[in-house]
């Protein structure tokens, strides 16, 4: 893929606005939905639903985020692997950098202010304001949101929190791209196991006609 040249701040956010996140999509709704489709009724809170603002539905809110994430992400690694801008517009995006992060922190303020479950969630830097307000665009729980913030760059948590997701995707037959907390991760799998009477690895190997080897 060659990357689009960039001759204005215009531009760049009509470029960046068809090529993140084209079309909305919440990964802890399509979780929701892959258990209804399984029979399955969790035994934890995935989908969580926010009061956003401006009283915003979802998808309007993320308009909001899609030119914010843009404008605060210009210099960094995922914007120059689609862009090359010119170094005018570099500078016209720097000048309005900061004006883009006060709008950030003051949907924050909201956010926190009038949703108390995330008023106890630590947001230290950028990239936690935009892992809090992206959370709770796409309605992700708020233990979730927490610890995906909390957890950043902890490898040995993600990596037990991967270990717990294929266990929910062995028991539920699915693909699961919402990643929450291991804790919640481990309730939700081994509820659901007891739904589908999957007792262990080796029976829903069996159910999957895989047998012993």
């Amino acid at each position: 893929m060659s990357k689009i040249q960039i001759f204005s701040v215009e531009q760049f956010e009509k470029e960046w606005d068809k090529i993140f996140r084209p079309q909305f999509n919440s990964s802890a709704a399509e979780l929701e939905v892959l258990l209804f489709e399984k029979n399955i009724t969790p035994n934890v809170k995935i989908f969580h639903k926010y009061k956003l603002p401006e009283n915003l539905v979802p998808e309007e809110f993320e308009k909001k985020l899609k030119k914010l994430w843009g404008h605060l992400t210009f210099n960094e690694d995922m914007v120059s692997n689609f862009f090359i801008i010119n170094q005018n517009v570099l500078k016209d995006l720097k000048k309005e950098y900061f004006l883009h992060l006060k709008n950030l922190k003051t949907l924050v303020e909201y956010i926190k202010k009038n949703n108390p479950e995330l008023s106890n969630i630590l947001t230290k830097n950028k990239k936690d304001l935009l892992a809090l307000v992206d959370g709770a665009c796409y309605g992700f729980s708020p233990e979730d949101i927490k610890y995906f913030i909390d957890s950043r760059g902890d490898s040995e948590k993600n990596f037990k929190n991967n270990i717990n997701n294929e266990k929910l995707e062995q028991v539920i037959e699915g693909s699961v791209s919402y990643k929450m907390s291991p804790e919640r991760t481990k309730d939700l799998a081994e509820y659901a196991k007891t739904q589908k009477n999957f007792n262990t690895y080796m029976d829903w190997r069996e159910s999957r006609g895989m047998g012993d080897d």
